[in-house]
């Protein structure tokens, strides 16, 4: 993963975790990784997301997000050769519970 802030995407039924700023993963023609954003266009709303080992915050992306997202390329760089690999991941509940927070009394009485 990058040095970027990691946040939690909901596509469809399954959780991932993406960096933000999602950079495209496009080699550039000075041989350098490209900057420019990569998050698939009508990304969604944020949405809380309630279970028995927390809340999360995610962004509800609908299930065309991810066929975008495993790319992770920029309008420019489509068919140019990859400087690293995709950076989404499927949310593991135990690496990344630091992106959960607790239940509290209010939530669970819900």
């Amino acid at each position: 993963m990058s040095e970027s802030e990691l946040v939690a995407v909901l596509a469809g039924n399954d959780l991932y975790v993406v960096p933000n700023p999602m950079l495209c993963t496009g080699r550039t023609t000075k041989r350098k990784r490209c900057r420019f954003n990569a998050w698939p266009q009508d990304c969604g709303e944020w949405a809380y997301i309630v279970s028995r080992a927390g809340i999360l915050y995610a962004i509800d992306a609908g299930p065309g997000f991810l066929s975008e997202a495993r790319v992770q390329r920029c309008d420019v760089h489509t068919d140019t050769p990859a400087f690293c690999t995709p950076e989404i991941e499927p949310l593991d509940p135990q690496r990344h519970a630091f992106l959960m927070y607790p239940l509290t009394d209010e939530w669970r009485r819900l």
